[in-house]
């Protein structure tokens, strides 16, 4: 299994593209039938996920995808408990990220960017 992240995901197409968690310039097509999306999930662009790959007439493509760590909605759930928001935007590369913000004083406690992905926002949150 490969480690990766969600680059991009069209949920009403149901199509997106995942890229591998070190090594972000390889990129891999994903379509919905080939992740293994929980009951009330979403995916939401950054997510960690683990898949493997296949190959077609169109190039590689992630299968037996499925998503790991938390949702988006979970990781603003307790980083709420700590008085703090996880906001979302595009960072200085043009690509969606994730910044934590401290409520009390409204700064960003890692930088003003929106450099962090979901698996990093998680694992902030325990260190």
């Amino acid at each position: 299994m490969i480690n990766g992240i969600i680059k991009w995901f069209d949920a009403k197409k149901g199509f997106g593209f995942v890229m591998e968690e070190f090594n972000p310039s390889k990129e891999y097509f994903l379509h919905i039938k080939n992740l293994e999306l929980p009951e009330g999930e979403r995916v939401d662009i950054g997510r960690a996920v683990e898949f493997e790959t296949a190959t077609n007439e169109k190039g590689e493509m992630a299968v037996n995808a499925k998503l790991t760590g938390f949702s988006l909605k979970k990781l603003r759930r307790i980083w709420g408990e700590r008085n703090c928001s996880v906001s979302s935007g595009r960072n200085a590369n043009g690509t969606i990220g994730y910044k934590i913000i401290d409520k009390e004083n409204n700064q960003s406690l890692l930088g003003d960017d929106y450099n962090l992905t979901l698996p990093e926002v998680e694992c902030y949150y325990y260190a």
